[in-house]
């Protein structure tokens, strides 16, 4: 009800075929990669609370050929991006706010450019103690969710099972940390 409302206070109203208009039907092209098993049991679900607001929805499917992808982001034909990332892959945000949101950032599919975040993102980059960093990335995150529409669609959980009849397994290494708050140390 309340996208619903925002929609209509935007000027997106409802036609006589239950299609959003303004200038045009409301029409979104919600593309995904299969690289990511999770994307093509969520994309179909989100197309469909997309039509239930009365937006027409294309949904791409992308092949296992990552140049398909890479097509569709280079050429910006990609109304949503289904994407998957660690969002604090070294167990700081820094790297991720301003790889995907600073205007210069490598994985800004968005195209963000906004001198406010990439004010806070500069602040955080030459902060160093803990509270302030806290702080700072507090700050970041609340600027971009007034500029741009994030969604974090799941945050997986891992499992590492050990017992005598997996007593060579070895978990595979990643950059990924698990932090807790009696990680840091006091001073």
């Amino acid at each position: 009800e309340q996208a619903a409302a925002l929609l209509d206070e935007a000027g997106y109203t409802l036609n006589s075929n239950g299609k959003r208009e303004k200038d045009g039907v409301l029409s979104i092209n919600l593309v995904a990669y299969p690289h990511r098993p999770g994307h093509g049991i969520m994309q179909p679900l989100i197309a469909e609370s997309l039509r239930d607001l009365g937006i027409e929805v294309e949904e791409t499917l992308t092949s296992f050929t990552w140049s398909d992808t890479q097509d569709i982001i280079d050429g910006r034909t990609f109304d949503i991006l289904m994407w998957t990332q660690h969002t604090l892959p070294a167990g700081d945000p820094l790297w991720f706010l301003s790889a995907f949101f600073g205007t210069d950032g490598a994985n800004n599919h968005a195209n963000i450019s906004s001198d406010a975040i990439d004010g806070h993102l500069a602040e955080l980059s030459l902060a160093e103690d803990k509270d302030e960093r806290v702080a700072l990335t507090t700050k970041a995150h609340n600027e971009i969710l007034k500029e741009v529409a994030v969604s974090n669609l799941v945050t997986p959980v891992w499992h590492v099972g050990l017992s005598k009849r997996i007593a060579d397994y070895k978990p595979w290494g990643s950059d990924y940390y698990v932090i807790r708050p009696d990680l840091f140390v006091s001073q």
